[in-house]
């Protein structure tokens, strides 16, 4: 999962929320000198992603890119299914606004106390002033982010026109990510974290397809 879905799952305890963001940055770094709601922060991090690389929906997603997307569809996917998360943030997130969810993310990132790794302090600069949170609902935003990704590795990649498989794919890849992010919430409630679901885990199947893609 990409940085949306990692900070909405990381419940309302802002240690926990730094603590899942850091986790895509500490390469090399030590976690044990962080606050303890820190450390569990990056490890409910690792969870998710060992959660979702392992599950057979995300598989199936993985299934539907061509060479030379399929090298990248683990990349792909993460980003795209943030943006469904986007843009169907009302039913996970009744009670709280999507720009006001990326507002108090924004600020607990760009307050906290804790001493964030050098990469993790300039990327989330970057994300607040370019509010990648709220880019993610549009297809015009994740262009964007597919083309920033682009520049990060050394060697030619076709991130940057990678948005045409999101237009391809995304009956396919909605069917999934609506399948898929239920099991994920639930994975994460059993984890002690609490998120601001109305009605329970079933609230977020609310918008599912009527037909889900095999």
């Amino acid at each position: 999962m990409n940085f949306l879905a990692h900070l909405y799952l990381s419940g309302d305890d802002p240690d926990i929320l730094v603590g899942n963001m850091m986790g895509d940055f500490l390469k090399g770094i030590g976690a044990s000198g962080f606050p303890a709601a820190v450390q569990e922060g990056i490890r409910l991090h690792h969870g998710i992603d060992t959660f979702t690389d392992t599950h057979a929906v995300f598989a199936r997603s993985r299934r539907r890119f061509e060479p030379p997307y399929r090298r990248y569809a683990g990349v792909l996917i993460d980003v795209f299914y943030d943006h469904f998360l986007a843009a169907h943030w009302s039913a996970y997130s009744p009670r709280e606004s999507l720009a006001s969810f990326a507002h108090r993310s924004y600020a607990i990132l760009s307050s906290t106390s804790v001493d964030l790794p050098p990469r993790m302090r300039r990327a989330v600069s970057v994300m607040v002033e370019q509010d990648w949170l709220g880019s993610y609902a549009t297809r015009g935003g994740i262009d964007l982010t597919l083309k920033r990704m682009s520049r990060r590795p050394k060697r030619a990649n076709p991130l940057a026109e990678a948005g045409t498989q999101l237009a391809l794919h995304a009956g396919g890849l909605e069917s999934d990510f609506a399948e898929f992010f239920p099991d994920l919430i639930e994975y994460v409630t059993e984890q002690g974290i609490s998120l601001r679901i109305a009605g329970g885990i079933r609230a977020s199947r609310a918008f599912i397809p009527e037909e889900v893609c095999p």
